[in-house]
């Protein structure tokens, strides 16, 4: 155990253990005077010049500003690969929009062969999946985004053929291992280059 002597004067934070003993001797006097241990012209003047430095718990603020640094940086790391996430959301977006159009082609193709009366609750399910091109593209996302578990998707489009099956699983492990790996890899790289920046 440290004494008082590195505690106060020879650690790293002597300053703010200063101010800690200041505040704590200010709220044991406060308490002497609310039970009346103190007598009334003596405590007149000791609250009242207590009072008066209590506006230094302000400072005590201040020791909250060494995390404010990284806090700050966080932010700053944001705001330089705002435009970076925005161009990979580019990216990622044309990537679902050419295997959509893929996916709805077929489903589409498939659907309008089957009457009303032939239609089975999976191929429903392939009709609000891959109905459209937006739909489509929303499916991919969950897909690839965990809203949804893909294999359901694979159930919807062996429907349609086989092939479309061996697209999807493409999609997907392309998509989870590449793209998203490499938009991973780009947001790292500029975070190191944003960071080397600030230190220059």
């Amino acid at each position: 155990a440290h004494g008082p002597i590195v505690f106060f004067y020879r650690s790293d934070g002597w300053l703010w253990n200063c101010m800690d003993l200041f505040l704590v001797t200010i709220s044991v006097v406060e308490v002497f005077e609310k039970l009346g241990l103190l007598g009334g012209f003596v405590a007149f003047r000791v609250l009242r010049v207590l009072r008066t430095l209590r506006l230094a718990r302000v400072m005590k603020f201040l020791k909250l500003m060494s995390y404010m640094q990284q806090i700050r940086r966080i932010f700053l790391l944001l705001g330089a690969s705002m435009s970076m996430l925005g161009w990979s959301l580019v990216a990622v977006l044309s990537i679902m929009l050419l295997f959509a159009v893929i996916f709805t082609q077929g489903a589409t193709d498939y659907l309008r062969t089957l009457t009303d009366i032939e239609r089975t609750p999976r191929q429903d399910m392939l009709q609000m999946d891959f109905g459209s091109i937006l739909k489509s593209v929303f499916s991919l996302y969950t897909a690839i985004s965990g809203g949804r578990n893909w294999g359901t998707f694979t159930d919807e489009l062996n429907e349609v053929s086989v092939v479309y099956v061996l697209i999807f699983i493409f999609f997907v492990s392309f998509s989870f291992f590449g793209v998203l790996n490499i938009v991973t890899s780009v947001f790292v790289e500029c975070a190191m280059q944003t960071t080397q920046k600030n230190r220059d």
